[in-house]
């Protein structure tokens, strides 16, 4: 059973997440490995409940970019699921903190500042960015801030931005899930009684998303990704 402080964060980061369409993992993850959860606790207690938001917020969305979906599909999760095996059969780590945190800061800063910067679905670099952002995610559960910058950097409609994200997320979540089962041969139940959190917090969220200005919403989903790039890059030199 979770502790009054744990279930007290999945429910504010399910409301985060409803909204903005990340949190869950991105923030969740570290916090919890923090409190003692290992690595696969986490991900089998709060992959369910950003998968349900995710669900949501695609299956409700206005639009389905078919395009960013294929792409997605092709160059993304074949490498989500071949990190998260990796990960959990032989207990690899991967070493790309520092890469990681120095991607997101990059990325955050060339779209807080508006710096032209020509980034195309078309371009090689969009197809290279989903290969970097399964590794980052398999490996380490923090693509969140990478898949939010992608998205806000082929978009410019709130929507559309988390659209995508919660495409991704719902994909990604799906995978890893399967990948963790797959390894373990057994599902604990239990955890997945928490999804009931979601399930009652992500509509009422909604209003908060549709009253949420476009400018205020990209900036928020840049600048998370901006601190989380400082902090993870703080705490490899502070670690190491």
């Amino acid at each position: 059973m979770l502790s009054t402080i744990e279930l007290l964060l999945i429910i504010f980061l399910s409301i985060f997440q409803s909204i903005f369409g990340v949190g869950l993992l991105f923030v969740g993850t570290p916090v919890f490995l923090l409190l003692g959860h290992s690595f696969g606790n986490t991900l089998e207690l709060l992959l369910p409940l950003s998968i349900t938001i995710s669900f949501f917020q695609f299956f409700f969305s206005e639009k389905k970019q078919k395009f960013f979906i294929k792409t997605f599909n092709f160059f993304c999760l074949p490498v989500v699921f071949l990190t998260t095996l990796l990960i959990f059969s032989y207990k690899i780590t991967f070493k790309i903190e520092i890469a990681v945190s120095f991607v997101l800061i990059f990325f955050a800063i060339i779209n807080l500042f508006k710096i032209n910067i020509h980034y195309s679905l078309h371009k090689k670099t969009f197809k290279f960015s989903l290969i970097l952002l399964g590794l980052i995610h398999g490996a380490t559960n923090l693509g969140g801030s990478f898949l939010t910058i992608i998205s806000s950097r082929i978009n410019k409609n709130k929507n559309s931005i988390r659209e995508c994200v919660a495409y991704g997320y719902l994909a990604m979540g799906i995978v890893q899930l399967f990948a963790i089962y797959y390894l373990q041969h057994e599902v604990n139940f239990t955890k997945l009684l928490y999804i009931i959190i979601p399930l009652l917090v992500y509509f009422p969220s909604q209003f908060f998303f549709k009253k949420l200005k476009p400018f205020l919403f990209i900036f928020t989903l840049n600048f998370l990704a901006l601190v989380s790039g400082m902090y993870i890059l703080l705490k490899y030199f502070n670690v190491n």
